[in-house]
């Protein structure tokens, strides 16, 4: 593979990477994609002297995820989860809390007044 090359190119080549021999033919490369969105051409042009030419392109998008396409779960996120976990648990208590609680003088005097016993009384 001396000399060949895959470009990635917008405008102007973006990457260029040497391809490397697999074996019966075939070559590879692997290169990140740019952070510039856009219709890249993928292209290899090879011509030597004797040897018959080589002219492949093929055009990619590079575009943003979708929101429906970014993982649902993000480990590194976890302790974002942890905290809104307890501050929906510690909501949920405080109010049972808030709800069923009565003050112990106000039981009793209603306890009082619900007792048949003490109802008779003047």
């Amino acid at each position: 593979a001396g000399g060949l090359q895959l470009e990635a190119v917008l405008l102007d080549p973006v990457v260029r990477v040497d391809l490397r021999a697999e074996g019966g033919g075939n070559f590879t490369a692997e290169f990140e994609a740019p952070h510039v969105h856009g219709s890249y051409r993928l292209q290899v042009r090879h011509y030597r002297a004797g040897y018959s030419a080589v002219d492949a392109t093929r055009e990619v998008v590079v575009r943003p995820l979708r929101a429906s396409e970014y993982d649902r779960f993000i480990p590194c996120a976890f302790p974002y989860y942890a905290s809104v976990l307890s501050m929906m648990a510690a909501t949920l208590l405080f109010s049972a809390l808030f709800l069923f609680h009565r003050d112990p003088a106000q039981a009793k005097a209603a306890a009082k007044a619900s007792d048949p016993l003490f109802s008779a009384l003047p």
